[in-house]
């Protein structure tokens, strides 16, 4: 049966095992400046040295999708053909003019609905092209390998060309030859060329639920120290009849990645989607859905049965010493009330000369005043730049690195695909990683690696998409800041800080909203949602304020994001003691007494006499020293960053006057020996002359 309705899209890539992603991969649904209405997924795998492989990949997906949006064609066949050559002319072009004798070239798998009920495809290279239906996965296209095109051409037999050593050799890509050969082929029902080219030209009506998915080798290939592949055939078709668009997208990355075993070089992996509408699918995430919350219930009751007997056993030996204490309680009260009024006392002597605490306001340094600095051009792919304090670290670009901050510093992502004057930012604390997977004027879209702590502040972004490590959680933030802790494999602790947020546990689809001010931690494994609750300001907030506060933005973004300054840390001040200063002692002695009191009901005063000898005070000369702080907050100059400026403080050069009374003691003194000098008030000059400030990196 035909359909025709929304097609729902979605895309994921990642480095995988590898060092660079020399993937890229698109959807996109658009008309064309034929008329046609079109759905887009592609996918290109780049070939070359010295990161040209990923150049020749980004510009084989621009070049192509801008020709299909000026196109005039409207015979779908002819229409792929001229427009995949057009994204071969653009990357042999682009290899000219480097022309550094470097290999530059890549793979492409396109595959188009038109007006969303026929399939065409269009394929150079070793990247597929799948379609499920009816719980089967089949591939749609065939590899341009040494094997294959020698069948073809009819030059070796199946078994010779399979045992070839160069079988698996890539014998067609973009960037190679001017005149390209686009293989259009549905390989569905037959493995020969020019038949399946037939069958391709006309088009594959889809039914309901059918889903295309577009992959890199990379998702099909087997792990080399296990030689098992990373998703199973099965898995995927699990995956697509159960999630839908973009959340289908992620579920498949999610399996595959959580499949990577430790230190391979797994090669990279990217997936884009195109599927149909289905009422079926709604009903198995639903059931999908209840199947996780069974075990949810399941694992409570083994909780529940483990904790529960032994915690009758405890109340019922609490009950028992809670009587006994109750009497025994009864017979010390009398002491206790006697040990009470000793306490007092010590405490009330004490006081006398201890000193109490008088609170300081925590020295918060001034707010400097921001300086925009000029916005770069930008060039193609790239979405923004990474900053540490002082320095540009990393220029991001659409290859999906994974970016991190070392153990013990600090980094800061400004999100701008565009180069537009406000950046979407990321805030990370030391041992963060990071994917920036992909950034439009819809809104940026990432993936959290274990062990972050992150910031978010959406900035431009109407939407910013975070998907936590391999596992089914996901959190979005809308026009406002979001904080993320992923640091234990199987929590994550999300903080709405304001705007709107929202947290998946099913792979990005049924968000459910978290009010901003509150938090909620997410079991990864087991998804259970603790929360929401109210975020403490004494928990939390002092760690961002210092993250934020390393970077001339996060002045900003502190305010934007209501996060409030430390609390103020009381300080212990000393009273002065009546010993003074250097005495003279003389044998001379006094006798004292004084009346101590034995608290509340105490009955009275106890003497208490000592004797303590004389002294014959000779205080020193105060010595008054005002020196200023004149040390400017450093500058941090960053791209689409403000720069900090420094402003010395301005020294007071008036001393301040020193006291030269001495503090008279407690106890009264004989008579001094000799008269006290008077004090020299004499202060030092203070210095004027402030450090000058580091430079601007």
């Amino acid at each position: 049966m035909a359909v025709k309705g929304t097609i729902a899209l979605g895309s994921d890539t990642n480095v995988g095992g590898r060092r660079y992603n020399e993937d890229r991969c698109a959807e996109a649904r658009f008309s064309t400046r034929g008329g046609l209405e079109l759905s887009v997924a592609v996918v290109c795998d780049g070939v070359g040295g010295a990161e040209r492989g990923e150049r020749a990949a980004q510009l084989a997906i621009d070049a192509l999708l801008e020709a299909l949006k000026l196109s005039d064609e409207t015979d779908v066949p002819k229409l792929l053909t001229a427009t995949v050559r057009t994204a071969n002319a653009a990357v042999m072009a682009e290899s000219r003019r480097l022309d550094e004798g470097e290999q530059m070239a890549c793979t492409l798998a396109l595959a188009v609905i038109v007006n969303g009920e026929t399939l065409f495809v269009a394929n150079v290279g070793d990247s597929r092209i799948y379609l499920a239906r009816d719980g089967q996965l089949q591939q749609v296209t065939r590899d341009h390998t040494f094997e294959n095109v020698m069948v073809w051409l009819g030059k070796l037999s199946p078994e010779a060309a399979a045992n070839n050593p160069d079988a698996n050799k890539v014998m067609r890509v973009l960037g190679t030859k001017e005149n390209l050969q686009v293989d259009q082929g549905m390989y569905l029902t037959t493995v020969d060329y020019g038949e399946a080219n037939r069958i391709g030209r006309q088009g594959l009506t889809l039914r309901a639920g059918d889903s295309v998915i577009v992959c890199s080798d990379g998702l099909i290939k087997s792990a080399p120290s296990t030689g098992q592949r990373l998703v199973a055939d099965g898995e995927i078709v699990t995956l697509l009849s159960t999630y839908e668009g973009q959340s289908a997208a992620r579920a498949i990355m999610g399996k595959a990645l959580g499949r990577i075993p430790v230190g391979d070089a797994v090669d990279n992996i990217s997936l884009a989607l195109m599927q149909t509408e289905d009422p079926k699918r709604a009903a198995n995430f639903a059931a999908a859905q209840r199947k996780v919350e069974s075990a949810q219930r399941r694992r409570m009751v083994v909780v529940a049965a483990g904790v529960g007997v032994p915690l009758i056993g405890i109340v019922l030996v609490l009950m028992g010493a809670l009587g006994w204490l109750f009497v025994v309680n009864r017979q010390q009260s009398a002491a206790t009330a006697t040990r009470l009024a000793q306490v007092t006392q010590i405490a009330l002597a004490e006081t006398m000369t201890v000193a109490a605490y008088t609170p300081t306001p925590t020295d918060i340094p001034p707010t400097p005043t921001p300086r925009p600095t000029a916005i770069p051009t930008l060039a193609p792919g790239e979405l923004g730049k990474l900053f540490s304090p002082a320095d540009l670290v990393q220029v991001v670009t659409s290859d999906g690195k994974i970016m991190s901050a070392p153990e013990g510093e600090t980094r800061f992502l400004a999100i701008n695909h565009t180069g537009a004057a406000q950046n979407g930012e990321i805030y990370a604390k030391g041992g963060s990683q990071l994917q920036l997977r992909s950034a439009a004027t819809d809104g940026a879209d990432l993936r959290l690696l274990n062990g972050s702590s992150i910031v978010v502040r959406s900035g431009p972004y109407p939407l910013v998409d975070i998907d936590i490590g391999t596992t089914a959680a996901a959190v979005r933030v809308a026009s406002g800041c979001m904080a993320v802790t992923y640091l234990e494999p199987t929590s994550a602790v999300i903080e709405c800080l304001d705007g709107t947020c929202d947290f998946s546990t099913q792979y990005g689809s049924d968000f459910v909203a978290l009010p901003a001010g509150q938090w909620v931690r997410i079991d990864t494994q087991s998804l259970e949602v603790a929360g929401p609750n109210v975020i403490q300001a004494a928990d939390a907030y002092r760690a961002y304020y210092d993250l934020l506060q390393g970077f001339s933005s996060g002045i900003k973004a502190r305010e934007a994001c209501n996060v409030p300054a430390p609390t103020a840390t009381p300080t212990r001040t000393l009273r002065p003691t009546s010993t003074p200063l250097a005495p003279t002692v003389t044998s001379a002695a006094v006798n004292t007494s004084s009346s101590v009191s034995t608290g509340p009901g105490g009955g009275g005063s106890q003497p208490a006499t000592a004797t303590r000898p004389t002294s014959t005070l000779t205080p020193r000369p105060p010595t008054s020293t005002t020196r200023p702080t004149n040390t400017p907050v450093p500058t941090s100059t960053q791209t689409n960053e403000p720069t900090l400026t420094p402003t010395p403080v301005t020294p007071s050069a008036t001393p301040v006057t020193p006291s030269a009374t001495p503090v008279t003691p407690s106890a009264t003194p004989v008579t001094p020996s000799a008269t006290p000098e008077t004090p020299t008030l004499t202060p030092e000059p203070p210095t004027n002359t402030p450090v000058p400030p580091s430079p601007t990196p």
